[in-house]
């Protein structure tokens, strides 16, 4: 009998330990992608990185709501239409310059709607908001060179301005491992300069 009261207790300890060192339920995460941006009708284009930062608002998941984050986004984007200066041809000579860079902050709502195979498809939304800093022709001509060559002069002009829109995104994820997260992602975005861009996307994450 002495010895049942003595690993009764011992048994209750070790089992309070076990469950106290159990695996918390991972809350946050951090994801980074990079990618292609097209701008307007897509005839400028260049790169484009996020940096987020999320947070899961449920502790389990429901019917129809596998995951659902709250979250920020930091959003870089750059592009330009170079010209030909150099002996351009008549359809180059007529193509004109354009650069334009983006940073934006972009609130989102995450939500991943199933479960199974496909837990990792998911669609967000939010405003988005920043700072474009954009260039352009405003005007052009052609002189011939000394040796010969025909050469285009350009004459920029400058268009900074604030952004407000609001962005959809679409993507999948895959857990590699328990805290390693990998995957892909489609962009659509609008602003108040009339700008509507898209993005094409690879990220890599983690989670804790």
């Amino acid at each position: 009998m002495r010895i049942y009261t003595f690993l009764l207790p011992m048994l209750l300890f070790v089992s309070v330990v076990t469950y106290s060192q159990s695996p918390v339920k991972k809350d946050y995460y951090l994801k980074v992608s990079g990618g292609r941006v097209l701008f307007g009708t897509g005839d400028v284009a260049g790169p484009g990185l996020g940096v987020e930062v999320s947070k899961n608002l449920l502790k389990h998941s429901k019917k129809g709501v596998n995951r659902l984050l709250l979250g920020a986004e930091l959003v870089f984007e750059n592009g330009v239409r170079n010209v030909v200066a150099y002996n351009p041809t008549q359809e180059e000579f007529l193509r004109s310059f354009r650069q334009v860079s983006n940073m934006l902050l972009y609130p989102k709502l995450t939500y991943y709607p199933f479960g199974g195979i496909v837990k990792g498809f998911n669609i967000a939304a939010g405003p988005s908001a920043g700072y474009s800093f954009q260039s352009h022709e405003s005007g052009w001509s052609g002189r011939p060179a000394a040796n010969g060559d025909y050469i285009r002069y350009s004459m920029l002009a400058n268009s900074n301005t604030w952004l407000i829109g609001y962005r959809i995104s679409t993507g999948y994820e895959l857990m590699l491992t328990p805290k390693i997260l990998a995957g892909a992602r489609l962009d659509f975005s609008s602003y108040s300069n009339g700008d509507i861009n898209t993005l094409a996307a690879i990220k890599v994450g983690a989670r804790w």
